[in-house]
């Protein structure tokens, strides 16, 4: 723990570029039109035409420290995926989260998986938890946001099947408490509401025939047994997708291949989580993988959310008919999503920015 706490603090002391991420700018590629506002003023003009405005007092939970506890009936939050760069897109993006956070309210945030390109890390004290982690979101960590984590396919090395790799980013919780895979990290859940409870499961080993039977028996027996109002899960690998991807069971295009028992690149195991445990249990999914921002109604009665540009962006590929269910995606510009379920309401809202602050778009629906 010293060594991180130790080289993180002589960094910033330094004024090394990075400690805030203010002056970081997306060197990725990707262009795109920026909005005629930022999430800094108090209308935000999104594409569709709504308008976003700083709907809370500082801190967001009506009690200025932006943790959630002056305000029991709604909860706030981030999703970001595909983080682990340590480029300056990942920075930008993690600049204008934290602006975010301190404008509207952020209890927790969700990271969901290749937290390190492009093989993981090989310890605890890999100097990757710093640039990729510590540095990018400094302004989150320094607010006490916790980081509840899953792993993608590049957290277990270049053949994604090195399970091993995963025990450091479970180790690495106990030197940042605020990076959070608690027991044994790959499937956990938390709870922090009553009447909403999150559900955490690893895709990437069920990609690779690791512990699924074992993952599945878990969901269906917490989902099963949970009377929390909302449910939500979140993984690595989307259920639906119009990147590169695509659709769980058909990621790559392969579903139409005979099963492989080495490895699902296609994604079937995946698919079969949704078919047998989740659809129709729970409310929302939350993934990555596919490196840009897409929002989808419901399909099997879940609305799923691709949150996969933390720090880099890829073209949609459009390999699967989602028209049915395709709300709004964007493929130019890397970014987030700031999260408000209302107990009270029982309203989801979701709304995208990006690495500027700029609000493209909001997901919102009534359970």
């Amino acid at each position: 723990m010293r060594r991180h706490v130790l080289r993180f603090g002589l960094m910033c002391a330094a004024g090394i570029v990075g400690c805030s991420a203010s002056d970081k700018t997306d060197s990725s590629g990707a262009a795109g039109e920026t909005a005629s506002q930022t999430a800094s003023d108090t209308g935000v003009t999104t594409e569709g035409g709504e308008t976003g405005s700083g709907d809370a007092t500082e801190g967001g939970d009506g009690d200025g420290d932006g943790d959630g506890d002056g305000d029991v009936s709604a909860v706030r939050f981030l999703v970001i995926g595909d983080t682990g760069e340590g480029n300056e897109a990942q920075y930008a993006v993690g600049s204008a989260a934290g602006t975010i956070c301190e404008l509207k309210g952020c209890e927790f945030a969700l990271l969901l998986g290749d937290n390190f390109y492009d093989i993981g890390v090989d310890s605890v004290m890999d100097v990757q938890f710093i640039d990729k982690f510590e540095m990018p979101y400094a302004s989150l960590l320094a607010a006490q946001i916790p980081f509840y984590v899953v792993l993608g396919n590049h957290d277990y090395g270049e053949l994604a099947s090195n399970w091993a790799l995963g025990t450091f980013q479970v180790d690495y919780g106990e030197i940042q408490p605020l990076w959070r895979m608690p027991d044994a990290g790959y499937w956990y859940d938390f709870r922090p509401r009553q009447d909403l409870h999150f559900f955490a499961f690893d895709t990437a080993r069920i990609m690779g025939n690791e512990d699924e039977d074992v993952q599945k028996g878990w969901l269906n027996a917490e989902v099963g047994a949970s009377d929390a109002r909302w449910k939500v899960a979140f993984a690595h690998h989307p259920l639906r997708s119009n990147g590169e991807h695509g659709n769980a069971g058909n990621y790559e295009g392969l579903g139409i291949l005979p099963d492989n028992p080495l490895y699902d690149a296609a994604g079937k195991g995946v698919r079969e989580v949704f078919d047998d445990v989740l659809c129709g249990r729970v409310d929302v999914y939350f993934s990555g993988h596919d490196h840009n921002r897409q929002s989808f109604s419901s399909d099997c009665g879940i609305q799923s959310v691709v949150s996969g540009a933390g720090a880099k962006v890829t073209d949609f590929a459009f390999r699967d008919d989602n028209s049915a269910v395709d709300l709004w995606g964007d493929d130019q510009r890397p970014g987030f999503m700031w999260v408000e379920i209302n107990l009270e309401t029982d309203v989801f809202k979701g709304e995208w920015y990006d690495l500027d602050g700029n609000l493209d778009y909001i997901h919102s629906f009534a359970k």
